[in-house]
């Protein structure tokens, strides 16, 4: 399935958002955006989060686990894995995704 334009959109608010370097500002576009995401916006998010709370203290880093937007994307990314709604993505692709958010 191809990536549509509202898919890509989403893709450059969260990288805009991480590349900022505000922690806060990216939870809440990925909080805003959550539910148009795809199977690739979802690992781009969790990986752009995992790799912008290396750069802040602990005590933030901590905290980042039970922020609204992290426990909204893990639920969502669950249910997308135990409806099949991923299914259609290419399987490297899909393959992809999901080990970036295992590492994440």
């Amino acid at each position: 399935r191809t990536e549509s334009s509202e898919h890509r959109r989403v893709n450059r608010q969260i990288t805009a958002a991480a590349d900022s370097g505000n922690l806060d500002g990216l939870l809440a576009a990925i909080q805003e955006c959550v539910g148009k995401m795809n199977l690739i916006n979802m690992s781009t998010a969790f990986h752009r989060v995992a790799k912008l709370a290396l750069t802040c203290s602990a005590r933030v880093r901590d905290q980042v686990p039970s922020h609204a937007a992290i426990v909204q994307l893990r639920m969502v990314i669950a249910e997308q894995i135990l409806m099949g709604r991923h299914q259609g993505e290419d399987k490297a692709s899909e393959m992809r995704c999901l080990s970036i958010i295992c590492w994440s």
